[in-house]
């Protein structure tokens, strides 16, 4: 990440479709997007989390009320160490993936 800029975290889906969906319409905004597949051991469920960015510091908070007004009711400032979420940018052709590649399956090995 770029050195005083910040993410926003806009939300968290059940579903890729959802999440890739929301990430679709952000794109169409300009802005950069990305989709980050996540696990819960103690549920053993997977969940996808949506964020934009990075951008400057001091756009984050119009940014935020933007994202709100246009219905992402869950936007806000991303907290806590970035360095630390496994994540994968998406470009337009990935948003029209669906099915995990390699690398990208989820559960038991």
């Amino acid at each position: 990440m770029q050195n005083g800029s910040s993410i926003i975290w806009v939300g968290r889906f059940a579903r890729e479709v959802g999440a890739q969906n929301a990430a679709s319409k952000l794109a169409n905004m300009g802005l950069r997007v990305s989709v980050i597949p996540r696990h819960n051991p103690t549920t053993n469920g997977n969940f996808f989390v949506v964020t934009v960015g990075p951008l400057a510091a001091d756009k984050i908070e119009s940014m935020v009320e933007q994202l709100l007004a246009k219905g992402f009711a869950n936007a806000r400032a991303a907290r806590g160490r970035r360095s630390r979420v496994r994540h994968r940018e998406t470009s337009r052709s990935a948003l029209l993936e669906t099915r995990p590649g390699p690398g990208r399956s989820f559960g038991k090995r």
